[in-house]
């Protein structure tokens, strides 16, 4: 499903000039795709509105609901494997969500693009994101992915800003967010190789990077914000799973840092 402007979105789009610095003006974005599940109509406005606002193109990737999960689906999932690297099992929102992004990096490749920005619906967009996507010619040549998202992995700047006080990073430790995060054809093969069985959450199998080799960076400070919406995954109905201690320190990592940042962005 496409964006109120996104006949097909499947070539780079331009942004209004009005929007951006003249050096900017003929410097293309890459596809925007948005996930979302068909049950959250409220998300899906949310991001309709934002992107109506900054007068952009966008494609609607249709999540794939752990309450619904076929008998297909869930032979995808490795309970054992789950075990083995998260030491617990999976929500069934958790298998789908892992589902939803394996499906996303088949398409990348199934439709020959070179470059998508993945965004899930709970992302707040601001025009420094748009900035810095302008001027990834000055990423790294080795980038495959690039996390513009909060995490809690501690990140170590990389050279001069890409923009403003923008810089790019790696990170000490897992990068676990898969809220916004660019993507190019190299990565979704790297990761469409390894994301079967599915055993980890989709956040932690993008910054698993010992298991893909994936050339993974980030933003610092964080470009982007999390809206105040419950969690699809965590409320999918499913059977709960006890999280790790692990699990709960990076949840209270995220939150601290996510108060910090809306305070930079927005305060």
């Amino acid at each position: 499903m496409l964006g109120h402007a996104a006949p097909g979105n499947t070539a780079c789009q331009v942004v209004k000039r009005a929007a951006m610095k003249k050096e900017d003006c003929t410097i293309a974005l890459p596809p925007i795709w948005v996930v979302n599940l068909a049950r959250s109509p409220e998300r899906r406005r949310f991001m309709q509105e934002q992107f109506a606002s900054l007068d952009l193109s966008y494609r609607i990737i249709n999540a794939t609901d752990g309450k619904q999960l076929s008998r297909e689906e869930l032979q995808k999932y490795s309970k054992t494997h789950a075990l083995k690297v998260k030491r617990r099992e999976l929500s069934t929102g958790e298998i789908g969500c892992a589902l939803t992004h394996a499906k996303i990096y088949r398409q990348m490749l199934d439709e020959n693009l070179e470059e998508v920005l993945i965004l899930e619906d709970d992302i707040v967009l601001t025009r420094d994101l748009l900035h810095v996507l302008l001027q990834r010619r000055k990423f790294p040549p080795e980038w495959e992915a690039v996390n513009f998202a909060n995490t809690w992995a501690k990140a170590i700047p990389l050279g001069e800003p890409v923009c403003k006080d923008y810089r790019v990073c790696r990170f000490r430790g897992i990068a676990n967010r898969t809220s916004a995060y660019l993507l190019n054809r190299q990565g979704a093969k790297k990761l469409i190789e390894h994301v079967y069985p599915i055993r980890l959450p989709a956040d932690d199998f993008v910054g698993f990077t010992h298991i893909t080799g994936l050339h993974l960076y980030g933003i610092t400070p964080s470009v982007v914000a999390l809206a105040d919406f419950e969690s699809d995954i965590w409320n999918d109905g499913g059977e709960p799973h006890e999280l790790t201690f692990n699990d709960r320190k990076m949840w209270a990592r995220i939150r601290k840092k996510g108060t910090m940042m809306w305070s930079r962005l927005f305060g």
